[in-house]
Protein backbone atom coordinates (compact mmCIF):
# COMPACT_ATOMS: atom_id res chain seq x y z
CA UNK A 1 0.00 0.00 0.00
CA UNK A 2 1.12 3.15 -0.74
CA UNK A 3 0.49 6.75 0.61
CA UNK A 4 0.43 9.89 -1.42
CA UNK A 5 0.51 13.66 -0.06
CA UNK A 6 0.32 16.97 -2.26
CA UNK A 7 2.92 19.19 -2.09
CA UNK A 8 1.01 22.87 -1.40
CA UNK A 9 4.05 24.81 -1.17
CA UNK A 10 4.64 27.69 1.53
CA UNK A 11 2.33 28.36 4.88
CA UNK A 12 -0.70 30.77 4.19
CA UNK A 13 -2.01 32.64 7.20
CA UNK A 14 -6.23 31.55 7.23
CA UNK A 15 -7.21 35.71 7.97
CA UNK A 16 -5.23 36.29 4.70
CA UNK A 17 -6.75 33.78 2.65
CA UNK A 18 -10.18 35.02 4.22
CA UNK A 19 -9.27 38.34 3.25
CA UNK A 20 -8.62 37.44 -0.18
CA UNK A 21 -11.72 35.42 -0.81
CA UNK A 22 -13.89 38.49 0.86
CA UNK A 23 -12.19 40.44 -1.88
CA UNK A 24 -13.21 38.19 -4.55
CA UNK A 25 -16.72 37.88 -3.76
CA UNK A 26 -16.66 42.03 -4.17
CA UNK A 27 -16.64 42.87 -0.81
CA UNK A 28 -14.48 44.90 1.70
CA UNK A 29 -12.86 43.30 4.94
CA UNK A 30 -13.88 44.71 8.23
CA UNK A 31 -15.96 47.17 6.13
CA UNK A 32 -18.81 44.40 4.43
CA UNK A 33 -17.69 41.63 6.51
CA UNK A 34 -16.24 42.53 9.72
CA UNK A 35 -13.70 39.58 10.81
CA UNK A 36 -13.11 38.71 14.48
CA UNK A 37 -9.91 37.07 15.64
CA UNK A 38 -10.78 35.19 18.82
CA UNK A 39 -8.73 32.76 20.91
CA UNK A 40 -7.31 29.08 20.45
CA UNK A 41 -10.08 26.71 21.60
CA UNK A 42 -9.04 23.30 23.72
CA UNK A 43 -7.69 20.80 20.92
CA UNK A 44 -7.12 23.85 18.19
CA UNK A 45 -3.42 24.49 16.62
CA UNK A 46 -2.17 27.23 14.45
CA UNK A 47 -0.63 24.41 11.92
CA UNK A 48 -1.07 20.73 11.10
CA UNK A 49 2.17 19.00 10.58
CA UNK A 50 1.74 16.30 7.13
CA UNK A 51 4.73 14.63 7.48
CA UNK A 52 7.06 13.81 10.72
CA UNK A 53 10.41 14.90 10.89
CA UNK A 54 11.88 10.94 10.92
CA UNK A 55 9.65 10.20 8.09
CA UNK A 56 10.91 9.64 4.72
CA UNK A 57 9.22 11.14 1.57
CA UNK A 58 9.96 9.50 -2.05
CA UNK A 59 9.61 11.46 -5.09
CA UNK A 60 6.71 10.94 -7.58
CA UNK A 61 6.21 10.92 -11.41
CA UNK A 62 4.31 14.19 -10.80
CA UNK A 63 5.87 17.34 -9.81
CA UNK A 64 3.06 18.43 -6.72
CA UNK A 65 3.02 14.59 -5.13
CA UNK A 66 4.80 12.94 -2.55
CA UNK A 67 4.24 9.80 -1.16
CA UNK A 68 5.40 7.40 1.71
CA UNK A 69 7.67 4.27 0.71
CA UNK A 70 5.75 0.81 0.56
CA UNK A 71 3.98 1.09 3.78
CA UNK A 72 2.92 -2.27 5.32
CA UNK A 73 -0.85 -3.04 6.31
CA UNK A 74 -1.48 -4.35 9.67
CA UNK A 75 -5.05 -6.68 9.54
CA UNK A 76 -7.37 -6.59 12.08
CA UNK A 77 -8.68 -9.58 13.54
CA UNK A 78 -12.45 -9.66 14.37
CA UNK A 79 -11.75 -9.32 18.52
CA UNK A 80 -10.07 -5.92 16.99
CA UNK A 81 -6.52 -7.20 17.93
CA UNK A 82 -3.83 -6.09 15.78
Amino acid sequence: MRFSCLKWGKPLKISKLAREVIRFLGYKPDVDIPMVITQLEGGEKLYEELVEAREQMAPTNREKIIGWPQIPVLHMTNSGDI
